[in-house]
């Protein structure tokens, strides 16, 4: 039985940035392929302290929104970045991007873009959940957009002690 609690429901352990990528494109083959989209997977392969489902969760999120916002033969890159006090994995694309105003707001509950988009389908959810769990897993989401450009979604895992410490008991 699940339970009702967040933190009931996770369980933070060692885990793989490449297993974590791997799980998230897995949804999204078919888009890749009819939309031709390029894509590229740049970095080591790093260990986080994180939940498995839930970050898979979020980063599934930044691909689903790379993959809509793309156009046909667009690019997406998937990078790790190693930092000594973090790991940042980086979602971009060669989408439409983020209007300025927009970005403040994206992680607002229901918030779907100043912009109308045709054919897509928006809940506002996606992104509002996603930074909520990446709070309660004590990550951070970080978003860098220019405007008929690029969007870059990161998540930031922090090396923090800790939290390797909890995960011991």
């Amino acid at each position: 039985m699940k339970s009702r609690r967040f933190h009931e429901d996770y369980k933070i352990a060692p885990t793989s940035t490449r297993k974590l990528i791997a799980h998230s494109l897995k949804a999204y083959s078919s888009f890749f392929s009819r939309k031709k989209i390029e894509i590229a997977i740049v970095g080591d392969d790093k260990t986080v302290l994180t939940d498995e489902k839930w970050s898979g969760y979020i980063i599934s999120q930044f691909i689903s929104n790379a993959v809509k916002y793309s156009p046909v033969s667009g690019s997406i890159q998937i990078k790790t970045i190693a930092k000594e006090d973090e790991t940042i994995l980086s979602i971009w694309n060669s989408g439409n991007g983020i209007l300025e105003k927009d970005l403040e707001q994206i992680f607002q509950k229901g918030y779907t873009g100043s912009e109308h988009r045709t054919g897509l389908k928006a809940t506002g959810y996606g992104l509002y959940l996603s930074k909520k769990i990446s709070d309660m897993l004590g990550h951070r989401i970080t978003v860098h957009s220019v405007y008929n450009q690029y969007a870059e979604f990161c998540l930031h895992f922090t090396h923090n002690e800790t939290v390797y410490d909890v995960t011991k008991m």
